[in-house]
């Protein structure tokens, strides 16, 4: 049962550090529980802003006044890991709770998801995981809120997706077709998603599923072949 978490082992599973993209598993997760609490449809549209396209760092090249579908910024945030995805879809879903200000009533609510979770190593700057004194979690936090996550039919049909095609519209430029590649190498059948992560303060990262019911969390590793080859080892332990 994915709403279940036991730890196996671990070390400095408590240590408070910077998660970078990890980050945005809370932010896949606040978007699907509004999704199904206010009975949006995820085959609505809306439209990128300026701020959402212009954000640094990874990015599913979004431009601005796109217009695609939230399921689109969805596969966006988790395969490419793109910053404006998240943006995005922070402003729009957190100006739909009620207030003016989206993106911040947004984290509001990524840390209200991360107290009810009792992630107590855990707290959101932004949606993304860029760098910040204030954005960091644990090891044993971010497992636990990929379990709880993983118990989402969407996120689960997202994170395990190698590639994905989206259209998008611009009044501008009209329509254009991107092609979107998981940013996690390892994708098989015993192991899904769940996302990558990478900055210099957080080194490389990954949280992935094994078996569909184990939940391998690797932070701060110093190069890409390290964080793919640890997660493998340690996947192979639960197969024996």
């Amino acid at each position: 049962d994915s709403r279940q978490f036991s730890l196996m082992a671990g070390v400095n599973v408590e240590e408070q550090r910077q998660v970078a993209s990890l980050s945005k598993i809370m932010t896949c997760l606040v978007v699907c529980q509004i999704i199904q609490e206010k009975r949006i449809n995820p085959q609505d549209y809306l439209t990128v802003s300026e701020e959402a396209a212009n954000v640094k760092g990874t990015s599913a090249k979004l431009q601005p006044f796109d217009e695609l579908r939230i399921i689109d910024l969805l596969y966006g945030l988790m395969l490419p890991s793109g910053n404006d995805a998240a943006v995005a879809l922070g402003e729009h879903f957190g100006s739909l709770v009620g207030e003016r200000k989206g993106l911040k009533t947004f984290l509001k609510l990524m840390n209200y998801f991360a107290k009810k979770l009792n992630l107590d190593n855990t707290y959101f700057h932004n949606p993304h995981g860029l760098t910040a004194n204030q954005n960091y979690s644990s090891a044993r936090d971010i497992s636990v809120l990929a379990s709880y996550s993983m118990s989402y039919p969407l996120v689960r049909k997202i994170v395990r997706t190698k590639e994905y095609e989206v259209t998008i519209f611009n009044q501008e430029t009209g329509l254009r077709t991107q092609i979107w590649q998981n940013t996690n190498k390892i994708i098989n059948n015993e192991i899904d998603g769940i996302k990558t992560g990478t900055t210099k303060g957080a080194g490389k990262c990954l949280c992935v599923r094994v078996n569909k019911h184990y939940i391998i969390t690797v932070l701060g590793c110093d190069q890409d072949y390290h964080r793919w080859v640890d997660t493998k080892i340690l996947a192979k332990t639960l197969y024996l």
